[in-house]
């Protein structure tokens, strides 16, 4: 029993509210029984009715709670996720060994987003430059460029890509990642987005209306890395992409980054790799002889690897050099190897001994020879990803100099014979001298020959090889 000081006091009732008395003892004997077994149905069905709702309530409240807990493990799990992407960049640097990141002063994780497309996971994290760099496309002042890296979190693995915005936006609104980013630029970003991948290919451009577009967009355009002096003006170091106009309004296509990175405070800074050749100017005969060969298509196509610019149209590995030299011996020395001095460059050193004493001709063959050497390297560069001399020679199956040469020129006899036949046939015909095209064959075929296997061969091959090769004219006009 209530105590009466305890006891609520009565409240009016509800006409639409059912309330239920079950009444005990005699009272309840003196109802019928049929009252009774009504009276005492009703009572079950509205049991049962107020453990259903109180078992609705303590589900809702379950779920409600539950809500807010995967609201905040949802948070708890985009730093998981972002944390994982940051751990797997950090434990695989060769899978993200790109141009642009040697000169980064930092990855902004504390800025990072993540992409949710489905299947896949992408983290996008700003990169942040050293100070005194930036990015610039060529010749397109009003432009600016912002920089991602993208990290792909999929079921079956994880990868990267670097993710460049190009507009005439303001640089402060490319790095705002809540406006820009990889999902939403599509509404909001005008401009130019490109993916490069960890081989430094280009591999998607598109185009999103930009209101001022690209002056050099229906010829191709560059993005280079750049240093800014402390009075303003801007020095491209490095080449860091080049993009076909083709690609402008789609996905795909074809371009690379550039390896070379030159330091800013140098007293010589080139904007490009090239094909140095002012060696040759010491020595009058030699570059006569190489002009009269560049002017031809052979030897063009022999180094056309080497030449600036071969935008848009760039490897992977970006631009390579090469040098020529004038020494006491006449050979191809491959990047990195320990008799070439030249930083990051193929180096063609001509005997001037010989070239003082040989026919013209016979020069301008050691000339077309050793470019051909030096097109095979650079066309090995490009199939094994690297410059490593250790990887090309281990490719030619040996350590020594020897070797490589042997394999090339195996190759040089059974594919390029007739090129270097009629870059010879017309270098001859600029000096007025005019020979039979098989003869120029025939004497190639003698020179290689004699070099790969040490034998001797035909006399009509020896006959063209001293006509056209040993008894020619000395001189270059």
């Amino acid at each position: 029993m209530i105590p009466k000081q305890n006891r609520p006091e009565k409240t009016e009732i509800p006409p639409n509210q059912l309330l239920i008395f079950i009444k005990s003892g005699k009272e309840q004997h003196a109802l019928s029984q049929k009252h009774y077994n009504f009276m005492k149905n009703l009572t079950s069905l509205v049991l049962i009715a107020v453990l259903m709702l109180f078992i609705n309530s303590c589900e809702k409240d379950e779920f409600q709670t539950t809500s807010d807990s995967v609201l905040k493990s949802g948070l708890e799990n985009n730093k998981n996720i972002i944390d994982n992407a940051q751990a797997w960049f950090n434990s695989h640097p060769e899978e993200n060994k790109y141009t642009l990141l040697e000169k980064k002063d930092k990855l902004e994780w504390n800025k990072a987003i993540i992409n949710d497309l489905d299947s896949i996971l992408i983290v996008e994290i700003p990169i942040k430059l050293k100070e005194n760099y930036i990015l610039k496309v060529d010749n397109e002042e009003h432009f600016n460029v912002e920089q991602r890296i993208l990290i792909y979190l999929t079921q079956d693995s994880t990868y990267s890509l670097i993710e460049f915005f190009i507009s005439d936006e303001e640089l402060d609104y490319l790095q705002n990642t809540e406006k820009i980013n990889y999902k939403v630029k599509e509404k909001d970003f005008e401009g130019y987005t490109i993916l490069m991948n960890n081989n430094e290919e280009i591999i998607e451009v598109k185009s999103f209306k930009p209101e001022t577009p690209l002056k050099s967009a229906s010829s191709g355009y560059c993005v280079y890395l750049c240093w800014i002096y402390n009075d303003g003006s801007i020095q491209n170091i490095a080449l860091i992409y080049c993009v076909m106009p083709a690609e402008d309004s789609g996905s795909g296509g074809s371009g690379g980054g550039g390896t070379t990175i030159v330091d800013p405070t140098d007293d010589i800074v080139d904007d490009l790799p090239e094909v140095y050749t002012k060696d040759l100017e010491q020595n009058e005969k030699a570059l006569c002889i190489y002009d009269k060969l560049i002017d031809g298509a052979i030897l063009n196509d022999f180094i056309k690897r080497y030449y600036p610019p071969t935008k848009p149209f760039l490897p992977a590995l970006g631009e390579l050099n090469l040098t020529w030299t004038l020494g006491s011996s006449t050979k191809t020395v491959p990047i990195g190897d320990p008799d070439n001095g030249v930083y990051n460059s193929v180096v063609i050193q001509l005997d001037e001994a010989s070239l003082n004493g040989q026919s013209a001709t016979n020069n301008a063959l050691n000339m077309l020879h050793e470019a051909l050497h030096a097109k095979l390297i650079a066309e090995m560069y490009d199939e094994v990803g690297s410059t490593d001399f250790k990887i090309l020679y281990a490719q030619y199956k040996g350590w020594g100099q020897g070797d490589l040469d042997a394999q090339q020129e195996l190759e040089m006899y059974n594919f390029y014979i007739t090129d270097i036949a009629s870059a010879l046939k017309s270098y001859d015909e600029s000096q007025g001298i005019n020979n039979n095209l098989d003869e120029y064959k025939a004497a190639v075929r003698y020179d290689l020959a004699d070099e790969i296997f040490d034998v001797n061969h035909s006399e009509d091959d020896y006959n063209s090889y001293l006509k056209i090769l040993i008894k020619s004219s000395k001189t270059c006009n």
